[in-house]
């Protein structure tokens, strides 16, 4: 009798010592999934910061020009950026004013800020890299919905006012970026004015003389 309580006594002491390591085990892989987000939540906290210091963040908007030779139709480009999140927002228009809408695409990028660059003039610019999220491509009017669907741009069925991401697909004669494609970028800041250049290798050197006038 003796014995079988002195095995039932051992059974027992393993039984909560297994329990015991389990519950260890997971308190640690608990807290070491913890650390990993918590060290990247303060590394986009910290490149947040960054970008906000060279002052990037916020609405910035280029001129509104003729696209096409008959000046019928008119385009603007802008960009809003806030943190790691960055779009570039292109709007075609029917006026010379851009105040009619006819249709708008975003496109979404999450940015990495890179290292300070000189430019040819001695100017200082700043290198970054943005990832593709998305491709939102956007008609306002009956008459540019219809044109759409006369030819089903990008396979897609096209409704007023509703916007659809065309990331990675064939439109007209030309494909889409798909999403996680990088565009790398130059960009200078000079007070309230802004320049970019692009590419789709990391060989930028030079910023267009294109300007855009923060908002």
């Amino acid at each position: 009798m003796n014995k079988l309580v002195f095995f039932i006594a051992i059974i027992c002491g393993l039984s909560i010592l297994i329990a015991s390591c389990s519950k260890d085990e997971d308190e640690e892989t608990q807290t070491a999934a913890e650390k990993a987000e918590a060290a990247e939540t303060a590394a986009i906290a910290e490149e947040t910061a960054a970008i906000a210091a060279i002052g990037l963040n916020g609405t910035w908007k280029g001129d509104c020009d003729s696209t096409s030779s008959d000046n019928s139709t008119y385009g603007a480009q802008s960009f809003v950026s806030s943190g790691t999140s960055f779009s570039a927002n292109w709007s075609e228009y029917s006026d010379s004013e851009c105040s009619t809408k006819t249709s708008g695409s975003i496109d979404a990028f999450k940015i990495d800020l890179g290292e300070a660059y000189t430019l040819a003039d001695g100017n200082t610019a700043h290198k970054g890299v943005g990832t593709l999220v998305s491709s939102l491509l956007t008609y306002y009017t009956s008459t540019s919905v219809n044109g759409a669907n006369s030819i089903s741009y990008c396979g897609k069925e096209w409704v007023i006012n509703s916007a659809q991401d065309i990331a990675g697909l064939t439109c007209g004669a030309s494909t889409q970026d798909s999403a996680g494609v990088k565009t790398y970028f130059l960009y200078y800041i000079n007070g309230t004015s802004l320049q970019f250049g692009i590419s789709t290798a990391n060989n930028v050197t030079s910023v267009s003389s294109t300007v855009y006038t923060k908002q």
